[in-house]
Formats: C-alpha cells, structure tokens, sequence
C-alpha cells in the first residue's frame, strides 16, 4: 500500500491498485481491509508490483545511485565553458 504522491506513482505507475490519499485514513482503512479479506486484491497488488519490483531492491537502487554519482563526479571534473570564462583576475 503506498501514498498517491508523485514519488509513488513515478515508481510504481499510476494504475497500481493500492494507493491511498495522504490525510484520508478511511482510503487506508478501506485497502487494509481488501488486504486482510480478499486474497484476489493480495494477488493484484502482487501483480501489479511484479514489473517495478526489481527497481526497487536495495541493491538495484544503489547500482543506479553509484552510476549516477559516477557520471555527475565525471562531469565536474571536465572543464566547461562557464569556469574558463569566471575568472575575474
């Protein structure tokens, strides 16, 4: 179950099933009983998270951090056209 926050439904798209508004717990309330009743809500919500699952492992998350910060940390250290024209001296 998750917040219907842009965060959320950029990881997990907007149709996962599972959502709920952030300050209404009666949403919460409602998806945590289909959890505790239907077993075929348990199996959409599994379902739905079968093609994001592997972004969201830890360790998938830190091999994209680490290759981020590898190409921004390479970026820096190339010259660009606004350092070589800063200098005031």
């Amino acid at each position: 179950l998750a917040t219907r926050i842009p965060g959320n439904l950029g990881v997990l798209g907007d149709r996962y099933p599972g959502y709920f508004t952030p300050g209404v717990p009666a949403e919460l309330a409602d998806l945590l009983h289909q959890v505790e009743t239907s077993p075929a809500f348990v199996r959409r919500l599994r379902s739905a998270l079968g093609p994001v699952a592997k972004n969201v492992r830890p360790s998938e998350e830190k091999r994209r951090w680490r290759r981020l910060l590898t190409d921004l940390a390479s970026k820096c250290e190339e010259p660009s056209a606004f350092a070589k024209g800063s200098s005031t001296s």
